[in-house]
């Protein structure tokens, strides 16, 4: 007799899911049990993202595929479908690799719809895979602002922790404390590379072979000194990086080394090539794009600026004003940033008025509207399937209809994480260590393109002549 069978899997390795393991085991025995069927197997795969882990390195998957093939399978329980895949197209394969050894497949959880068969099983299972691809994401792009939000209070979320700190207590997540054991090491290597490196014409692979003639420092492989010296941690300033945006934070009560020696460090290292697998940490040199294209006008024409590969040119025959766009600018966001830290002290509500009006209402109008045309599709889809189920005829949908839904869900996802980088920016300028750095000249590239927005016309020759900015209505003031 062919066996009944247990498939379960956890997605992360969180508190909030440190029962999901049995939780899902648990529904599935029972929904055995009213069914008077006796479990033979429980393929457990314990703790393994669907999204990150291949296929292959699903070792219990595998295994309960491969015993399917064999025939010793007759059935198979899991809690949802998204415990097989969180991915559509992955989804359907196993399905298909199921299917085709003739095994049932049932879904213990309550709320999830049962396998459906015929023409058009295929593509109603898309759809609702397409459903849990999307909760994945959400699942995912969750986790990431939650770093973000870590990062922006100045704790640590990117990973393993940088060399000489530890983890300050268990119920402080991501609170970093210097750890003593190591600060001497930090220390004599940055005494060291002051010595070595910088008043040494050397490469790095000459100056790397000193280092292991070091009896302090000798320990250290390549890949570690290159981390070391180029951490900003280990001069008060705790850089992350989550999911392609930049959080920079003063963290002075963790810093080692003082700052003038790591920056006479790290001008050096910036000239030279990395070890084989570490990420050279400066930025290369980049296209200019103009920020202030059609806002930028000749102060003696009075037209709008042209822009040219790394010029603004007024386009009046015979006119020679043609600044660099770079350092127009510049000039303007110098303009700006102080214009915002007087506002900041008299009528900070206006500028955060006008700033979520000007920027952050257009992405949340656009984010609410594809909410709802998805919300339709999938209220399409829940009809269409319940009137399959009571008909038993063929649904009425097409592969054009599983594109737009596919199209409007990527969309939202994009549209969600950029109003929520936009609206964290807009509400940090309300805190004092954000008006700090704005006035430090921290801020990062986005945040320029977002405070630039409020720029209504600029004239400039040999430097700004007239500055105006969008008119803020409610107020009747100009920012």
């Amino acid at each position: 007799m062919k066996k009944t069978v247990v498939y379960i899997r956890q997605s992360l390795d969180t508190d909030k899911q440190k029962n999901s393991l049995e939780m899902q085991r648990s529904h599935c025995l029972e929904y055995a049990k009213q069914r008077d069927w006796i479990i033979d197997e429980v393929y457990n795969e314990g703790k393994c993202s669907a999204r990150k882990t291949e296929m292959k390195e699903r070792l219990h998957l595998n295994r309960l595929l491969n015993d399917c093939k064999n025939g010793t399978i007759g059935r198979i329980l899991i809690f949802k479908r998204d415990r097989l895949a969180r991915n559509v197209e992955q989804y359907l394969d196993i399905l298909h690799q199921i299917r085709s050894c003739k095994v049932e497949l049932h879904f213990a959880a309550d709320n999830e719809p049962p396998l459906f068969d015929g023409v058009v099983s295929d593509l109603i299972e898309s759809l609702l895979a397409g459903i849990a691809e999307y909760e994945g994401n959400n699942i995912v792009r969750r986790l990431i602002n939650s770093k973000k939000t870590a990062a922006s209070q100045g704790r640590w979320a990117a990973g393993s922790y940088p060399y000489a700190y530890i983890k300050k207590s268990e119920d402080q997540p991501g609170v970093l404390a210097i750890d003593s054991s190591k600060v001497k090491i930090v220390k004599a290597l940055y005494a060291f590379a002051k010595t070595e490196l910088c008043k040494k014409e050397t490469d790095f692979k000459t100056f790397f072979e000193s280092v292991k003639k070091n009896k302090v420092l000798k320990e250290l492989d390549e890949k570690q000194v290159w981390k070391i010296l180029s951490q900003p941690l280990h001069k008060g300033i705790m850089s992350q990086t989550i999911d392609g945006q930049e959080f920079n934070e003063p963290a002075s009560h963790l810093r080692i080394v003082n700052v003038d020696s790591w920056e006479e460090v790290n001008a050096v290292l910036a000239l030279m090539k990395p070890p084989s697998g570490v990420e050279k940490m400066i930025e290369e040199d980049e296209v200019v794009v103009a920020k202030l294209a059609g806002v930028v006008h000749c102060a003696t024409c009075r037209e709008p600026f042209t822009v040219t590969p790394k010029m603004y040119k007024c386009k009046t025959k015979g006119c020679k004003n043609s600044p660099h766009i770079e350092r127009v600018d510049q000039e303007v966001l110098v303009t700006v940033r102080n214009r915002l830290l007087e506002n900041g002290m008299r009528e900070w509500e206006t500028v955060r008025d006008q700033l979520q009006k000007m920027i952050v209402s257009p992405f949340e109008k656009r984010a609410n509207s594809l909410r709802l045309e998805i919300k339709n599709l999938e209220q399409n889809i829940v009809e269409n399937v319940k009137y399959h189920v009571k008909t038993k005829g063929v649904i009425a949908l097409n592969e054009s209809f599983v594109e737009t839904y596919r199209e409007k869900m990527s969309e939202l996802d994009f549209i969600e994480s950029r109003c929520y980088s936009i609206k964290s920016f807009v509400q940090s300028l309300t805190k004092e260590k954000e008006l700090e750095r704005v006035k430090k000249e921290g801020l990062k590239p986005m945040e320029i393109n977002y405070l630039l927005q409020i720029v209504k016309r600029v004239e400039y020759r040999k430097g700004i002549k007239a500055i105006s900015y969008i008119h803020n209505e409610r107020k009747g003031c100009l920012l």
